[in-house]
């Protein structure tokens, strides 16, 4: 079997999957709130809460997705004799795949929430 990005997903557990879309979500959300932030010009309120919980939010929940991977690697390597590292692979690969969604979401917030901070200090030392 060959691995791929849409094969790690697909055969993924169904919390991880979860975990997947929300991540990505996260991502897209991220970059939407502060685009329409930056647009917004002189009303800049709201959303900066949502930012500042989703830098640390992202990692955790990918953190725990890769937990869950290892967890379910670890019950399927004690109910087998042998084990092989190409039998361990998709797990390896599915929980790296959570952990770098995770960290790609926190990474997104924490440049999205940086955008809006610079954009609100201008726009309070232009009104000062």
């Amino acid at each position: 079997m060959r691995l791929d990005l849409f094969a790690v997903i697909g055969h993924a557990a169904l919390l991880n999957q979860l975990i997947c879309l929300v991540l990505a979500l996260l991502a897209l959300a991220c970059v939407g709130l502060c685009a329409a932030k930056i647009l917004a010009a002189p009303r800049l309120a709201g959303g900066s809460t949502f930012l500042a919980s989703a830098r640390w939010g992202g990692p955790l929940l990918g953190l725990a997705g890769a937990v869950w991977a290892g967890v379910r690697a670890s019950l399927g390597m004690a109910n087998v004799e042998s084990v092989t590292l190409h039998q361990l692979g998709p797990a390896f690969a599915e929980a790296g795949l959570v952990l770098a969604l995770g960290l790609l979401a926190g990474v997104v917030a924490i440049a999205a929430n940086w955008a809006v901070e610079a954009r609100l200090d201008r726009a309070v030392l232009r009104a000062g």
